[in-house]
């Protein structure tokens, strides 16, 4: 149960961060890395739901 909520708060976090950053992004070429780091961070939220689905 607890890894369900921590993979739904990796997901929540990781969409908002990449979002945040997404709009801050327009001017700016330099946070490729930021977004990248968001959306794996997301990522691992999703890996971590399916995970403890098929366990």
């Amino acid at each position: 149960m607890a890894w369900v909520v921590i993979g739904w708060a990796l997901v929540l976090i990781g969409v908002t961060g990449f979002v945040v950053g997404l709009r801050r992004s327009r001017r700016n070429d330099e946070v490729e890395r930021g977004l990248l780091l968001w959306m794996t961070l997301a990522w691992v939220g999703v890996a971590l739901l399916v995970g403890t689905e098929i366990a």
